[in-house]
């Protein structure tokens, strides 16, 4: 039979053999300590090998006593589709981006605007068709962007509470945003 397919107790007495032989070359005072020893090493790697790998082909089998397997059993793995993962990302995206709009943080807000408007390419091509409407909740964030841009243009000392990094983000975001809203493509996605 095969190492493989034997627990673990053969590779010990294999072991044993083998440092018995060496241990009656070197002599019998020094080859039992090392007999000692030996035993001692490779009983507790044997240990540690059975406790990480699950100890041979157990480890393969549906009723082994292995951790992983008994994790993976409990948790029930959920399918979703390519359309819902996008959703999932897109509303995702969206709560990020109300959650930076508490903390006035322009400038990630710039690059989670840019985000946004990526996944919804992506989303477009996986659900859409050409004649239909963007996602509602993308709608709503681009609406409440926009007004929040506006408040926080509007309020003169926030503006000058902002590092320069955070203002020259607000201000390309500003654009950004307007630019976007105006463009012809966009539009119907407001009416």
């Amino acid at each position: 039979m095969s190492k493989f397919w034997e627990a673990g107790s053969s590779s010990e007495e294999d072991d044993d053999e083998n440092e018995s032989d060496s241990g009656s070359d070197s002599g019998s005072s020094s080859g039992s300590s090392s007999d000692d020893s030996g035993d001692s090493d490779s009983s507790s790697s044997s240990d540690s090998d059975a406790g990480a790998g699950g100890g041979g082909a157990a480890r393969f089998l549906k009723g082994g006593d292995s951790d992983s397997d008994s994790d993976s059993d409990d948790e029930r793995r959920v399918i979703k589709s390519a359309k819902d993962k996008r959703y999932e990302e897109l509303r995702a995206t969206t709560e990020e981006i109300r959650n930076k709009m508490k903390i006035n943080d322009f400038l990630t807000l710039l690059t989670l605007f840019e985000k946004l408007n990526k996944q919804l390419e992506r989303t477009v091509k996986l659900s859409m068709t050409a004649s239909s409407a963007p996602p509602r909740m993308y709608v709503r964030i681009l609406v409440q962007l926009e007004d929040y841009v506006e408040e926080a243009f509007a309020d003169k000392e926030l503006r000058k509470k902002l590092s320069s990094t955070n203002a020259k983000a607000f201000n390309s975001m500003r654009q950004k945003i307007k630019k976007h809203n105006r463009e012809p493509d966009n539009a119907k996605a407001f009416n």
